[in-house]
């Protein structure tokens, strides 16, 4: 299932793309989350930097046949690499046949700056397969949009 999510911010590319590579800006997202564990780890591996972010989500609020299928937690594992404005990523799930695949462009939008993710939803299970592809670009969508929330309020120098 493929999937599109734009951000807008009030901020140069450049900055947006600090904004999504800064260690301390990634860890503020846990409280944005319904995580019940969350760890990111920023590193620069030969001029790319790697953006690794690996939660425990909470699953109540979710599907009954996909919280069968997950438990009362779900572990997300998402990896990013950035080189300038654009970044791809894949984001997991440890021991299920589901992930995201895509890439995450900045450019600029006016006064502003336009962040545009792209990918592809895959889960390989009969029958509910495309239930669960669904309920990921779902929950994507609304990180994306907890994310820009976040960010802009960020750039605007609140940091609490």
């Amino acid at each position: 299932m493929r999937f599109e999510h734009e951000n807008r911010y009030a901020a140069s590319p450049d900055d947006v793309a600090a904004l999504q590579t800064d260690q301390a800006y990634r860890a503020s997202l846990k409280s944005r989350t319904r995580s019940a564990a969350h760890s990111v780890q920023v590193t620069d591996q030969g001029g790319t930097t790697v953006v690794e972010v690996d939660q425990r989500l909470k699953t109540e609020g979710i599907p009954s046949f996909a919280r069968k299928l997950v438990g009362e937690t779900i572990q997300l594992v998402q990896r990013e690499e950035w080189t300038g404005h654009q970044a791809s990523f894949e984001l997991s799930i440890p021991g299920k046949p589901g992930h995201l695949r895509g890439t995450v462009t900045i450019e600029h939008d006016g006064d502003g700056a336009v962040e545009r993710v792209q990918g592809e939803a895959k889960a390989s299970l009969p029958l509910v397969g495309g239930k669960i592809e669904k309920l990921l670009v779902d929950m994507i969508t609304q990180s994306l949009e907890r994310s820009q929330a976040r960010g802009a309020a960020w750039l605007a120098g609140e940091r609490g």
